[in-house]
């Protein structure tokens, strides 16, 4: 149990990761919502991406306010309010280490191959919205991927260079190689950065809470003398 002299400083530097963590996440989130950087928008191709985003957002809440009960239990040196956080950081803990694994394995290179007809029909959705009204946000945000993809990898259109309904006008490319290559690639590095960067949040937290664990809690020794009901008493063996 937490012991009344509990150190709280150290619980509140696992409650600052805690909250730290929940805000990276909220970032992570945020940046793929407005799709800022541009290549986040890759979230909003794959099936399921939006659901991961909702996700995101939950965790991070949840991370945020948990540090807020650490807080509290710390300050307050309350043993049920601490033990509340130490279990809830635990799972969330793990949370966040299965589903980034689960990410991570998912889109491995070698299967992102299964996602090309999706990532093309999206490609080619988005040249067609360029084409539009090009004050909307959403014609702003096609140029902007589109654009991003194709300085970064040199290229034009997705899997046909010269094609007119993979290549939006404006951008006057002229190059012979096609995207689809870079686009992959962009999209797997864009996953990366995002787990590894919530693994190694999710892997601190980790240790910290050992180590809370550790500092915060005693196990109460038994007295070496106790009075039973009748009045006797027994001695404990030491």
């Amino acid at each position: 149990m937490p012991s009344a002299d509990c150190n709280r400083t150290l619980v509140y530097v696992g409650c600052l990761l805690e909250a730290l963590g929940g805000l990276t996440i909220m970032g992570f989130a945020s940046a793929a919502i407005n799709q800022d950087p541009p290549i986040d928008k890759v979230w909003w191709m794959v099936e399921g991406g939006q659901a991961y985003l909702v996700t995101m957002v939950v965790i991070a809440i949840c991370l945020i306010f948990l540090s807020l009960v650490g807080i509290f239990g710390a300050k307050s040196r309350d043993k049920a309010t601490l033990l509340c956080f130490y279990l809830l950081a635990f799972v969330f803990i793990t949370v966040r280490l299965v589903y980034t694994s689960v990410i991570f394995e998912t889109f491995q290179p070698n299967q992102l191959d299964a996602f090309v007809p999706i990532f093309k029909q999206e490609w080619i959705k988005m040249v067609s919205t360029s084409k539009q009204s090009s004050d909307s946000i959403d014609s702003k945000r096609a140029v902007a991927f589109v654009s991003y993809v194709q300085s970064q990898g040199k290229c034009c259109g997705f899997d046909d260079a010269s094609a007119d309904e993979q290549n939006i006008p404006s951008l006057n490319c002229t190059s012979t190689e096609t995207c689809k290559a870079t686009f992959l690639l962009e999209f797997r590095s864009a996953i990366e950065k995002q787990c590894i960067i919530i693994f190694i949040f999710a892997t601190v937290e980790a240790v910290t809470l050992l180590l809370m664990c550790g500092f915060t809690c005693r196990k109460k020794e038994a007295p070496a003398f106790s009075k039973v009901k009748n009045g006797v008493g027994s001695v404990r063996r030491v």
